[in-house]
């Protein structure tokens, strides 16, 4: 076994003892928040009615189990009367063997589990493509070691499932090109944990269908077969081949917002922006172009996977108008851990370390203050908030909050947030002239 490889097992070990530990501290001191309550309602009811009817559960109030202020009920009626989750049944299916061993705290080890394997794919996938074994998992351990990767150790939500499939998918196609098939399997079961994954799955699986042997072909059927049957089932259940049909049921309006300010809210929303959990992201713009200069053929397979994912997302959202939350771009952030590599293997000027460093610290520090905070207090979750940015406002006297605006929570545009935009070109513009007084400098020795 090549060192390198031994290196990340320990670290993958490490981590996910780190993960673990974490995940039973936020166990014991915070409620289940938002859309895990009902993922887990519905792993309740797999498991212990082995069904998706939800009413009973709801009617013994096994929602407040996991939070008592969590009163409302996230389910469309389908045509027998029943009441069903309005998020796909996948993922309570994944989280299901492990409720049947301990409950909320089983699914949390699940989560850690999940995302120490991203973890350990994200290190050699970066390895891969960058060539470099000691920022890839430096790099890696910033990012999976801070917001916003580290909470999804803890949290009971799909991202994380997408994140591994994605990165596992791609440096298949890239780089092992051997399990096409395993591929396919694991790509046929992403629509039913959410329908956002199903262009990039149908992506992947006709990559996949390309370059397989004419022998394996025909088992490679599973995919469409698991479509078939996916749509059958929103046909025979709701009256509609429409995957958004459950949600439309339970009461949501189409989105009607801005495709770009949708986007931007990725970002630099209060409420889950990159900008305020994680603002090492910064240096990913800057990294990206470095990417592509060094190698060009992964750089144009995750940037295509990367807009393939991101549109749909921006373009339709069922949530009566709101933006999208940031926590959607985790399932591609580990994607782009070879561009910050390639950013500090070409940006060499210890500034930008001693930066990324207040950045890395600036992710812990949120981290540890919403794992420090009253039970339920709003660890991601929060209308509006940002715990780490309201904790800090109420010790200085300061709202800090407000130099971040909330998209996402207030559904308009101010001037900070073309403040912000500016800064941020500002600091990217920085770092480009910066480069090119170096390459000016190399080229004249």
């Amino acid at each position: 076994m090549p060192r390198s490889v031994k290196v990340y097992w320990i670290f993958l070990f490490l981590i996910f003892i780190i993960y673990v530990i974490f995940g039973y501290f936020y166990f014991k001191n915070t409620y289940a928040n938002g859309d895990e309550v009902h993922f887990l309602v519905a792993t309740h009811s797999i498991v212990y009615d082995h069904d998706v009817w939800l009413e009973n559960n709801y009617d013994q109030k096994v929602n407040l189990t996991f939070n008592p202020g969590a009163v409302d009920k996230i389910v469309a009626k389908g045509l027998d009367g029943h009441l069903y989750p309005v998020h796909g049944i996948g993922y309570s299916l994944l989280l299901a063997p492990f409720y049947a061993l301990g409950n909320r705290l089983g699914t949390i080890i699940f989560s850690a589990l999940l995302l120490s394997a991203i973890f350990i794919l994200t290190c050699m996938f970066s390895n891969k493509i960058t060539k470099n074994v000691k920022f890839s998992l430096i790099l890696s351990l910033m990012m999976f070691l801070s917001h916003p990767l580290f909470n999804f150790s803890a949290l009971n939500f799909t991202d994380a499932v997408g994140a591994l499939v994605f990165i596992l998918a791609i440096y298949n196609l890239l780089y092992t090109k051997k399990h096409y098939l395993l591929v396919t399997l694991i790509l046929s079961f992403l629509p039913w944990i959410h329908i956002r994954y199903f262009l990039v799955a149908l992506i992947l699986y006709l990559y996949s269908v390309f370059k397989t042997s004419k022998r394996q072909k025909k088992l490679m059927l599973v995919f469409p077969l698991s479509i078939v049957c996916y749509f059958l089932f929103l046909k025979s259940t709701f009256g509609s081949y429409n995957p958004y049909t459950p949600y439309m049921i339970f009461g949501d309006t189409a989105f009607y917002g801005h495709f770009f300010w949708n986007l931007l809210s990725l970002f630099i929303d209060r409420q889950f922006g990159l900008l305020v959990y994680s603002p090492l992201f910064l240096y990913i713009v800057p990294g990206t172009y470095f990417w592509y200069i060094k190698n060009k053929k992964s750089f144009f397979t995750v940037l295509f996977i990367a807009v393939a994912y991101l549109i749909p997302i921006v373009i339709i959202d069922v949530r009566q108008g709101y933006a999208p939350p940031a926590r959607l771009f985790i399932t591609l952030l580990p994607l782009f851990i070879p561009s910050l590599v390639f950013f500090f293997m070409e940006m060499k000027n210890v500034v930008y370390k001693i930066i990324a460093t207040g950045f890395f610290l600036w992710s812990v520090l949120n981290m540890t203050i919403a794992l420090l905070l009253p039970p339920n207090h709003g660890f991601v979750y929060g209308d509006g908030v940002a715990p780490s940015l309201l904790y800090l406002s109420m010790h200085i006297g300061i709202n800090i909050q407000e130099l971040f605006p909330s998209f996402y929570h207030d559904m308009e545009i101010t001037s900070i947030h073309y403040i912000l935009i500016i800064l941020i070109f500002i600091f990217w513009g920085f770092i480009f002239f910066d480069y090119s007084r170096n390459q000016r400098i190399s080229e004249n020795k």
